[in-house]
């Protein structure tokens, strides 16, 4: 796998090994270094940045349409395209029976991958991304327990019909950067809890690594069981989970009475997304 068309890698820095060693330098040649020798090495490609060497990404987002996409909740919030970034907007106010959350689903489901998105928030907003996530059919019903409360027992699940076009599962959570919260796993409409909110803060930087109205990059990577979350280039959630093996990507905004308000636009509170691919992983 080499570097493709218009991929920028940055400069090369200079590098030196203290004691004897071998580098590959084509397939099949190998260059000796010996002590004290200096190189200049090049920064890893992005398709190199990962084990997953190899596998092409793909844009789920074309920059211009929302082609594959669904806007489960059009009575709710809306999403659009404008110069090319994917804006969620809820309408504040508008509720639709107990459905408060906004979804926009891609049309594939997925197994094991690497997702990368870019987004910004308008201060105060809540929002997240799911994946390996499920839409509810007409008569879906699923274990659903009470909402999580620090310090208090969850209580018992219950069998329970969701809304039509509701969206259950993995959510890597999006919150304004006063919570540092972003990067951790929401289990959306279902477990109702955080899945690794102990262990996320005593990472290092985890707590500071999202930024108000700035454009943050976004990671998370699933294999088998594993979850793993980056934001901006910070490690932060991390844990092995079975509830779901597959599923589709989503975009969240809050609606209803959860949708925040720009007192300059009167508007809900947007987030933007300016990018989203995803990277299979077999």
């Amino acid at each position: 796998v080499g570097l493709r068309a218009n991929e920028q890698i940055g400069a090369p820095v200079s590098l030196s090994w203290p004691e004897t060693r071998h580098i590959a330098i084509t397939v099949f040649s190998y260059l000796q270094i010996f002590r004290d020798t200096r190189i200049l090495r090049w920064p890893l490609s992005p398709c190199l940045e990962s084990i997953s060497c190899g596998h092409l990404w793909t844009n789920l987002f074309d920059g211009k349409t929302l082609k594959g996409w669904t806007n489960h909740d059009p009575k709710l919030g809306s999403f659009v395209v404008e110069n090319g970034i994917i804006v969620g907007t809820p309408f504040p106010g508008a509720l639709e029976g107990d459905v408060y959350d906004i979804n926009l689903t891609y049309q594939k489901e997925f197994t094991d991958f690497i997702l990368e998105f870019t987004v910004k928030m308008d201060v105060g907003s809540n929002s997240g991304v799911q994946f390996r996530s499920h839409v509810a059919g007409k008569d879906t019903k699923i274990m659903e327990w009470p909402m999580f409360r620090p310090g208090q027992p969850q209580g018992e699940p219950k069998l329970t019909q969701l809304p039509l076009g509701d969206v259950y599962g993995y959510q890597f959570e999006l919150m304004d950067a006063s919570t540092g919260r972003t990067g951790d796993i929401f289990d959306e409409s279902r477990r109702k809890k955080w899945l690794d909110t102990a262990a996320m803060k005593n990472r290092p930087g985890t707590t500071t690594a999202f930024k108000d109205n700035e454009w943050n990059d976004c990671r998370v990577e699933v294999r088998g069981d594993h979850v793993q979350t980056w934001v901006n280039g910070i490690a932060c959630a991390d844990f092995h989970d079975t509830e779901d093996k597959r599923g589709v990507v989503g975009l969240q905004i809050h609606g209803g009475p959860r949708a925040g308000v720009n007192k300059e636009t009167g508007k809900g509170l947007q987030v933007r997304w300016r990018t989203v691919r995803i990277q299979e992983l077999h």
